[in-house]
Protein backbone atom coordinates (compact mmCIF):
# COMPACT_ATOMS: atom_id res chain seq x y z
CA UNK A 1 0.00 0.00 0.00
CA UNK A 2 2.80 2.39 0.97
CA UNK A 3 4.79 1.62 -2.18
CA UNK A 4 1.72 2.02 -4.41
CA UNK A 5 0.91 5.44 -2.98
CA UNK A 6 4.51 6.67 -3.27
CA UNK A 7 4.84 5.41 -6.85
CA UNK A 8 1.50 6.99 -7.79
CA UNK A 9 2.69 10.37 -6.46
CA UNK A 10 6.03 9.91 -8.25
CA UNK A 11 4.25 9.29 -11.57
CA UNK A 12 2.07 12.36 -11.03
CA UNK A 13 5.14 14.46 -10.25
CA UNK A 14 7.02 13.12 -13.30
CA UNK A 15 4.09 13.97 -15.61
CA UNK A 16 3.81 17.47 -14.10
CA UNK A 17 7.53 18.02 -14.66
CA UNK A 18 7.26 16.81 -18.25
CA UNK A 19 9.46 13.78 -17.70
CA UNK A 20 8.79 10.76 -19.80
CA UNK A 21 10.38 7.36 -20.12
CA UNK A 22 10.12 6.61 -16.39
CA UNK A 23 9.17 2.98 -17.04
CA UNK A 24 12.72 1.88 -16.23
CA UNK A 25 12.54 3.68 -12.87
CA UNK A 26 9.13 2.15 -12.11
CA UNK A 27 10.45 -1.31 -12.96
CA UNK A 28 13.33 -0.81 -10.49
CA UNK A 29 10.94 0.44 -7.79
CA UNK A 30 8.59 -2.52 -8.11
CA UNK A 31 11.48 -5.02 -8.33
CA UNK A 32 12.69 -4.15 -4.81
CA UNK A 33 10.97 -5.31 -1.66
CA UNK A 34 9.69 -2.34 0.31
CA UNK A 35 9.63 -2.93 4.03
CA UNK A 36 8.44 -0.13 6.27
CA UNK A 37 9.90 -0.50 9.74
CA UNK A 38 8.06 1.23 12.54
CA UNK A 39 9.21 0.19 15.98
CA UNK A 40 6.77 0.24 18.90
CA UNK A 41 6.72 3.61 20.69
CA UNK A 42 8.22 3.83 24.18
CA UNK A 43 8.00 0.13 24.94
CA UNK A 44 4.42 -0.42 23.82
CA UNK A 45 0.94 1.02 24.38
CA UNK A 46 0.89 0.29 28.12
CA UNK A 47 3.92 2.50 28.73
CA UNK A 48 2.44 5.31 26.63
CA UNK A 49 -0.85 5.17 28.56
CA UNK A 50 0.96 5.19 31.92
CA UNK A 51 3.01 8.19 30.79
CA UNK A 52 -0.01 10.14 29.57
CA UNK A 53 -2.06 9.25 32.65
CA UNK A 54 0.34 11.23 34.84
CA UNK A 55 -0.42 14.41 32.87
CA UNK A 56 -4.16 14.31 32.30
CA UNK A 57 -5.44 15.86 35.52
CA UNK A 58 -2.52 17.52 37.26
CA UNK A 59 -0.03 20.27 36.66
CA UNK A 60 3.64 19.41 36.32
CA UNK A 61 4.41 20.19 39.96
CA UNK A 62 2.11 20.94 42.86
CA UNK A 63 2.71 23.21 45.81
CA UNK A 64 2.98 20.46 48.41
CA UNK A 65 6.01 18.94 46.64
CA UNK A 66 8.17 22.07 46.92
CA UNK A 67 10.34 21.76 50.00
CA UNK A 68 12.28 25.04 49.94
CA UNK A 69 13.13 27.83 47.55
CA UNK A 70 14.97 31.11 47.22
CA UNK A 71 15.78 33.48 44.38
CA UNK A 72 18.32 31.10 42.84
CA UNK A 73 17.17 27.53 43.43
CA UNK A 74 14.15 25.36 44.23
CA UNK A 75 14.20 22.02 46.08
CA UNK A 76 11.26 19.67 45.56
CA UNK A 77 10.28 16.04 45.99
CA UNK A 78 9.35 13.73 43.16
CA UNK A 79 8.66 10.05 42.52
CA UNK A 80 11.15 8.16 40.39
CA UNK A 81 8.95 5.76 38.41
CA UNK A 82 11.92 4.10 36.73
CA UNK A 83 13.40 2.97 40.02
CA UNK A 84 10.61 1.21 41.95
CA UNK A 85 8.58 4.38 42.57
CA UNK A 86 11.15 5.79 45.00
CA UNK A 87 10.54 9.21 46.53
CA UNK A 88 13.51 11.47 45.83
CA UNK A 89 14.50 15.11 46.27
CA UNK A 90 15.93 17.34 43.52
CA UNK A 91 17.30 20.88 43.55
CA UNK A 92 17.19 22.96 40.37
CA UNK A 93 18.06 26.52 39.49
CA UNK A 94 14.89 28.61 39.31
CA UNK A 95 15.29 29.29 35.60
CA UNK A 96 15.70 25.55 34.90
CA UNK A 97 12.61 24.72 36.98
CA UNK A 98 10.58 27.31 35.06
CA UNK A 99 11.95 25.99 31.73
CA UNK A 100 10.86 22.45 32.63
CA UNK A 101 7.52 23.65 33.98
CA UNK A 102 6.73 25.56 30.77
CA UNK A 103 7.28 22.37 28.75
CA UNK A 104 4.13 21.00 30.38
CA UNK A 105 1.90 23.81 29.09
CA UNK A 106 -0.58 22.53 26.58
CA UNK A 107 -0.69 24.10 23.12
CA UNK A 108 -3.57 26.44 22.35
CA UNK A 109 -6.74 24.47 21.65
CA UNK A 110 -5.63 21.35 23.59
CA UNK A 111 -7.73 21.10 26.76
CA UNK A 112 -6.67 18.99 29.72
CA UNK A 113 -8.71 15.84 30.05
CA UNK A 114 -11.57 16.43 32.42
CA UNK A 115 -14.66 14.42 33.21
CA UNK A 116 -17.18 15.14 30.47
CA UNK A 117 -20.68 13.88 29.74
CA UNK A 118 -21.90 11.03 31.92
CA UNK A 119 -18.70 11.15 33.98
CA UNK A 120 -18.97 14.84 34.89
CA UNK A 121 -19.75 15.69 38.51
CA UNK A 122 -22.75 17.86 37.63
CA UNK A 123 -24.31 15.12 35.53
CA UNK A 124 -23.77 12.47 38.21
CA UNK A 125 -25.33 14.71 40.89
CA UNK A 126 -28.43 15.38 38.83
CA UNK A 127 -28.99 11.80 37.66
CA UNK A 128 -27.69 10.00 40.77
CA UNK A 129 -28.62 12.18 43.78
CA UNK A 130 -28.16 9.23 46.13
CA UNK A 131 -24.58 8.65 44.98
CA UNK A 132 -22.98 10.51 47.88
CA UNK A 133 -24.70 8.47 50.57
CA UNK A 134 -24.41 4.90 49.31
CA UNK A 135 -22.07 3.01 47.03
CA UNK A 136 -23.78 2.12 43.76
CA UNK A 137 -22.76 0.05 40.78
CA UNK A 138 -22.88 2.93 38.29
CA UNK A 139 -22.73 0.71 35.23
CA UNK A 140 -25.83 -1.16 36.30
CA UNK A 141 -27.59 2.09 37.20
CA UNK A 142 -26.72 3.64 33.81
CA UNK A 143 -28.11 0.57 32.06
CA UNK A 144 -31.32 0.83 34.09
CA UNK A 145 -31.68 4.47 32.96
CA UNK A 146 -31.38 3.42 29.32
CA UNK A 147 -27.77 4.34 28.64
CA UNK A 148 -25.86 1.98 26.38
CA UNK A 149 -22.36 1.85 27.82
CA UNK A 150 -20.59 0.05 25.01
CA UNK A 151 -21.79 2.24 22.13
CA UNK A 152 -19.32 4.52 20.36
CA UNK A 153 -20.00 8.14 21.43
CA UNK A 154 -19.03 9.44 17.96
CA UNK A 155 -20.89 7.28 15.44
CA UNK A 156 -23.55 5.96 17.89
CA UNK A 157 -23.48 2.59 16.11
CA UNK A 158 -20.07 0.99 16.73
CA UNK A 159 -19.40 -1.08 19.81
CA UNK A 160 -16.65 -0.22 22.29
CA UNK A 161 -14.52 -3.17 23.36
CA UNK A 162 -13.14 -3.49 26.90
CA UNK A 163 -9.35 -3.79 26.78
CA UNK A 164 -8.39 -3.43 30.42
CA UNK A 165 -8.19 -1.23 33.49
CA UNK A 166 -5.62 1.51 33.95
CA UNK A 167 -4.35 1.38 37.51
CA UNK A 168 -3.61 4.65 39.23
CA UNK A 169 0.11 5.20 39.69
CA UNK A 170 -0.31 7.73 42.44
CA UNK A 171 -3.17 9.20 44.40
CA UNK A 172 -4.37 12.77 44.74
CA UNK A 173 -2.06 15.27 46.44
CA UNK A 174 -2.29 15.45 50.22
CA UNK A 175 -3.13 18.82 51.81
CA UNK A 176 -0.01 20.72 52.66
CA UNK A 177 0.61 22.39 56.00
CA UNK A 178 2.49 25.14 54.13
CA UNK A 179 -0.17 27.16 52.29
CA UNK A 180 2.18 29.82 50.87
CA UNK A 181 2.22 30.67 47.22
CA UNK A 182 5.34 29.07 45.84
CA UNK A 183 5.97 30.65 42.46
CA UNK A 184 4.89 34.05 41.30
CA UNK A 185 5.45 34.04 37.55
Amino acid sequence: MFRAKIVKELITWAKDEGLDNIEDLLHQLYAKSWVVYAKPPLGGPEVVIKYLARYTHKVAITRHRIIKWDAHKVTFSYTDYRHAHQSKVMTLATDELIRRFVQHFLPKGFPRIRHFGILSSAWKKSVFPEARTIKIDYQELWRSKGLVLDRCPSCKTGQLIYIGDIQAIRGPPQPSANKQNILAI
